[in-house]
């Protein structure tokens, strides 16, 4: 055993001791080796991932320009030049620092974070002039000060996200006392903190408290990004040296840290934000400033529409996409059971798949309020979609006596996009007892006619009020009455509604 001087001074040798890498395990001295009861060992074990979570929350204040951008003169000037020069000097503070303490004391003692071997205090405090305390106090102040400043800064963002209503369950948050403090989000945000101390060991979870950081800073980058390759509107960065790139390589370097330190907490905190953002899609109200998915989903069905070239399928590949042609006329009230089955009947052939058109046909001589009734009978029919578990879209015709001719005609030449048309009309038998000259009569039969003049596959139903709902269970078997040439498009009804669940236990 011998004594060193833990503080030697400004030595290259000393820091060339420092450069390299000196990771222990739990209760090692040395490299693998075990230490002794009076030797200074490591509480926990440590690696590169360990020491960068504890370091990391020195570098989370880069979001500091942007929380204060209403009290700024020019924001779109300053936030950028400020960010970056903050980075820049504190970056070059905290590397200078390392190198000022690597070169003037021994490694052993910079590893002690208990200061054991200094008498139990402080390696910076030691140095301190002209006491140590200069160090202590300001230690406290520094760290106190950030403290209140999350304290401060953490429950106005709660209740900013309240009051947008994008999280219902945190409504309560939203409210503030009468001089707009928000007390509440201050209350929780406190609650929260202390549980963090009185678990007193902030090493063992600084790297799940990272993940915070991590997660927000990798979206910020990854919505930067998808706006700049989706050149959404409202997305004007000024910055000149901005490039998406940039922000991609932003978002990969923070999930690369997240899952090459804790690989199961980064899937767990994954996981945790894909449920938040689909309960506040679920649940969440529709804001002014809407979200970088939809147009993400608008892109993507852009890019699809056009890959899907506008001419006929092969035959082995071809597929029903329905039009489903209803009467329009009901209401919550009045509710037609052939619509709604005729619904049922294409939700069990889709099955949720491909594409479904529903238009419900109306006789309007009056023009007046006619959007808004257009709107509560779509509704009325999404609704029934739903219900029938059809995935698809609801329209609304509206006709007079005379446009009967036209209004069929034009559907079904306009309705669909691109590739995308329906090729298969789904429509209900008239009533028995109908004149031939009355509105259903003309409708069905300008329905029919067209519908094989443009080359359509034509489903006509008839007795459809008693076809099961989507919650029913069949047993037994299905009859096909096969037709010279047209067998094949019979059988493969059949067999379509025998994938879904209220057909699955019948024999064709």
């Amino acid at each position: 055993m011998y004594c060193k001087n833990a503080f030697p001074g400004f030595n290259l040798e000393t820091l060339k001791r420092n450069m390299h890498p000196y990771y222990l395990e739990k209760d090692e001295a040395k490299p693998g080796v075990m230490g002794m009861k009076y030797e200074v060992t490591q509480d926990v074990s440590v690696t590169f991932w360990l020491l960068l979570a504890i370091y990391f929350p020195a570098v989370t204040g880069i979001m500091t320009g942007t929380n204060m951008s209403g009290d700024l003169k020019d924001p779109q000037k300053s936030i950028p030049a400020g960010t970056i020069a903050a980075t820049i000097t504190t970056s070059l503070i905290y590397f200078a620092l390392a190198i000022l303490f690597g070169a003037s004391i021994e490694g052993a003692v910079l590893r002690d974070k208990s200061g054991k071997s200094i008498a139990s205090s402080l390696v910076v405090a030691s140095l301190s002039w002209p006491t140590p305390w200069v160090v202590i106090v300001g230690s406290f102040l520094s760290t106190f000060g950030a403290a209140l400043q999350c304290l401060c800064s953490a429950p106005r963002l709660l209740q900013s996200i309240a009051k947008d209503d994008v999280i219902p369950m945190l409504a309560p948050f939203a409210r503030v006392t009468k001089s707009n403090e928000p007390f509440l989000g201050l209350l929780f945000t406190a609650f929260i903190a202390e549980l963090a101390i009185l678990l007193g060991a902030v090493d063992d979870i600084a790297a799940v408290l990272d993940f915070f950081f991590l997660m927000c800073y990798a979206f910020v980058n990854l919505i930067c990004a998808l706006h700049s390759l989706l050149g959404a509107p409202n997305w004007r960065p000024r910055f000149k040296y901005y490039h998406w790139s940039l922000s991609v390589a932003g978002a990969f370097l923070c999930f690369f840290i997240m899952f090459a330190s804790e690989w199961h907490y980064a899937l767990i905190a994954c996981g945790l934000t894909m449920a938040i953002y689909k309960y506040v899609e679920w649940k969440g109200a529709k804001k002014e400033w809407g979200d970088g998915i939809r147009g993400l989903a608008l892109t993507t069905a852009q890019y699809s529409l056009l890959k899907v070239e506008d001419k006929d399928p092969h035959p082995k590949n071809w597929r029903p996409q329905l039009l489903i042609l209803v009467d329009g006329k009901y209401s919550k009230e009045m509710i037609d059971l052939r619509s709604v089955n005729l619904l049922n009947l294409a939700g069990q052939m889709k099955a949720g798949r491909g594409l479904a058109i529903t238009v419900g046909f109306v006789k309007s001589d009056n023009l007046h309020g006619l959007k808004k009734r257009a709107d509560d009978i779509k509704h009325r029919i999404q609704q029934d979609m739903l219900q029938a578990r059809l995935r698809g879209f609801g329209k609304c015709l509206f006709f007079e006596q005379h446009q009967i001719y036209g209004a069929v005609s034009a559907l079904y030449q306009s309705v669909g996009i691109g590739g995308l048309r329906p090729n298969t009309v789904i429509l209900n038998f008239p009533r028995q007892g109908e004149n031939e000259n009355s509105v259903e009569q003309l409708i069905f039969a300008e329905q029919l006619i067209r519908g094989v003049q443009y080359e359509n596959c034509m489903i006509v139903c008839k007795g459809i009020t008693d076809f099961p709902k989507a919650t029913a269970r069949l047993s037994g078997t299905m009859d096909i009455w096969w037709i010279v040439h047209d067998g094949g498009i019979l059988m493969l009804i059949a067999f379509l509604l025998q994938q879904h669940k209220v057909m699955k236990m019948k024999m064709i």
